[in-house]
Parts: C-alpha cells; structure tokens; sequence
C-alpha cells in the first residue's frame, strides 16, 4: 500500500530550549523512514512550510517534497494539511504533526484500517519535560506507558484523549466531507474534521495507538 504522508509546519526543526536544541521535525521523519524499513509499503512526505528559517531540508529524505508559503505572517494548520494532500501522489492520506513519532505497529495498524476502508483517529501517548528528545526506539517500551509522572492537562494520563488531530484515510474520503476547515489560528480544525466524517457515516476507529507518541516541547 502507498500512503502520503501530509504535514505542515513552521520552524519545529531545531527547537531551543534551556540552552539545548529539540529537533522535533527530524526526529519525526526519522521515525517515519523506520516505520517502514522491511515492508511492502511506500510512502512519500508532502510538507506544507510556513517560510521556516531553522531548516532547508536538505536533511530530507528522496520521498520528500516541499511546498513553501511565502507569508511570514500567518498560519493555518488546515490550509496547509490541505495543500500538502493536494499535492499527494497516492490515494491513501496520513496527517501527521511534525512533533509526532511513529513505528512500524502504528504503519501496519493504519494499513489494516484504511485496508477495511475505514477513517483511522488513533489516540496518541504525550510526553513530558524528562523525555525530550526520545529515542524512537523507545515507542512500544511498555515501561514508557505506565510512568505516572506523564500527564496531558494536569491529568494523570498520558492519552491524549481529547486529541484528532492524526488521522488516516483515504483521499476520497478527505475529498468528500470537504476537505479540512481552514481557521487563521491554530485549534479545532482537528475535531471539526472528526465531526464532519463521522456525519457522513464513515467508519471510524478510535484507540490508543503505542505506537504513536507526541514528543514534548515547550508551548
């Protein structure tokens, strides 16, 4: 199965904080590149990029293109998952964040949804201060998921249950309910796009996925 992978950010690269760098994005498509080492799946990185000044994504691997939006002063996260899913070769979506880390269960899980042509809204695993910059080889640890100390909006939870933003699906699907609301801020999008699938009486599965882990930064 062919899956495109659509993303868009600004400046979540090389993240600073407390004289360290948090490398966010690389470490997310190094996640992805894993994820599918030993599969007969392929993938492709469609980047929606809000004129970042931390990269120039040489870094970026050959299954890779970069759209760039030349305004400094806005940003949507609708607009562009939008654009980047224009631009897709395939006709299997994956919207992900570039703060995310995946693995291989997180690809195979996606697989066998969008395979029973269903929308895949997994629940991820967030992390704390002590865990910046994770191994990946971390994601599926079971001891990672029992730590008490992790939390999401002062609850003792790390699932961040309230949370749509990944999803997966095909693009007819995206297509159909039409496309993802576009707002100038960020929030909401997410949830509002769960809504209007679910209106149209697609399938939709919803659970945590370990092999879905939002890497801590500062707000």
């Amino acid at each position: 199965m062919n899956i495109s992978i659509c993303i868009t950010t600004k400046n979540r690269t090389k993240l600073s904080h407390k004289g360290k760098i948090l490398n966010l994005f690389t470490n997310s498509v190094e996640s992805i590149i894993d994820s599918f080492k030993d599969t007969p799946h392929e993938f492709e990185i469609v980047i929606y990029d809000w004129s970042s000044t931390d990269t120039d994504y040489s870094w970026l691997p050959k299954e890779s293109k970069v759209l760039v939006d030349e305004r400094t002063d806005v940003f949507s996260r609708g607009y562009g998952l939008n654009k980047a899913a224009e631009e897709s070769s395939y006709e299997n979506l994956l919207f992900l964040d570039t703060d995310m880390l995946i693995n291989k269960s997180f690809i195979l899980n996606c697989v066998s949804i969008l395979e029973n042509n269903s929308v895949y809204f997994p629940i991820c695993w967030s992390l704390i201060e002590k865990h910046a910059n994770l191994s990946k080889e971390s994601l599926g640890n079971d001891e990672l998921y029992k730590d008490s100390t992790i939390y999401f909006h002062n609850r003792n939870s790390g699932w961040r249950r309230t949370g749509y933003g990944m999803s997966c699906m095909r693009k007819s699907v995206w297509e159909d309910v039409g496309k993802i609301n576009v707002y100038w801020k960020w929030g909401n999008e997410d949830s509002d796009f769960h809504n209007s699938i679910q209106k149209k009486g697609y399938d939709i599965v919803r659970k945590n996925d370990c092999g879905l882990v939002h890497q801590w930064h500062p707000s």
